[in-house]
């Protein structure tokens, strides 16, 4: 039996953010039993998103980043 792994990087975040919306994003994020960073980007997203930062917050980081 596997783990639920994801690897996130700046480019999966963006793609599924612009095409599915912030919802499916933090879906994603979360339900990840094991979550592989790929950039600096991506961990301030995924840490931003685990200290329950809101969505206007993470929408602007993505819109100056």
């Amino acid at each position: 039996m596997g783990y639920h792994k994801k690897f996130i990087t700046e480019e999966l975040l963006r793609s599924i953010y612009e095409n599915d919306g912030y919802q499916l994003m933090i879906e994603n994020i979360t339900k990840a039993e094991a979550i592989y960073i790929g950039d600096d980007f991506s961990e301030k997203i995924i840490e931003l998103i685990m200290e329950n930062t809101s969505e206007e917050k993470i929408k602007e980081f993505f819109e100056l980043n």
